[in-house]
């Protein structure tokens, strides 16, 4: 078995100007800096508040990566809070920038975008009406309907007649 020696300076050799604490980068779990620019230093949301935009709890949280991971609950779910629908215009933003990474909740799960006044088409974009009843296909009558009384848009008339043929058609 090897000895192992210590050897330490005499006392007068050190000098107390040579204890001098730099100021380093803070440790994460795993070692990771949050400065390392590798991200995983974080803890994955598990809320969300919401706002325009509205914030991911807890602060300093990471979100999904978008909006597709926020629905399928990766990393972890995320809670919505009021977990009732949000308001017109509320939506937080997932890590994907840009309305792509937009998501808001509808009261029963999350969608894109951000929230939309009630169930008016006419207080809705062409494409938001088309996000609304993607995730509300028991809807599309009554958009339809709505929309050939209001502000009777083809587009989206043919739109809402293709959706509803193509949802009832016969392999339904």
């Amino acid at each position: 078995m090897a000895k192992v020696r210590f050897h330490s300076p005499p006392a007068r050799e050190v000098k107390r100007t040579s204890f001098r604490w730099d100021r380093q980068r803070p440790i994460t779990r795993g070692g990771a800096s949050d400065h390392s620019g590798g991200g995983g230093g974080a803890v994955p949301a598990t809320g969300a508040t919401a706002g325009i935009p509205g914030t991911w709890t807890p602060p300093g949280s990471t979100p999904p990566a978008t909006v597709a991971a926020l629905q399928g609950g990766t990393p972890n779910a995320v809670v919505a809070s009021p977990t009732t629908g949000w308001t017109t215009g509320q939506y937080v933003q997932t890590a994907t920038a840009g309305a792509a990474g937009e998501a808001t909740w509808t009261g029963t799960g999350w969608v894109g975008g951000r929230s939309i006044a009630g169930d008016d088409p006419a207080t809705m974009t062409i494409n938001q009406v088309e996000i609304f009843i993607d995730q509300h296909p028991d809807l599309a009558e009554s958009f339809l309907a709505q929309e050939r009384t209001g502000l009777q848009r083809v587009t989206l008339i043919a739109w809402l007649e293709g959706f509803i043929e193509h949802r009832d058609g016969p392999d339904q």
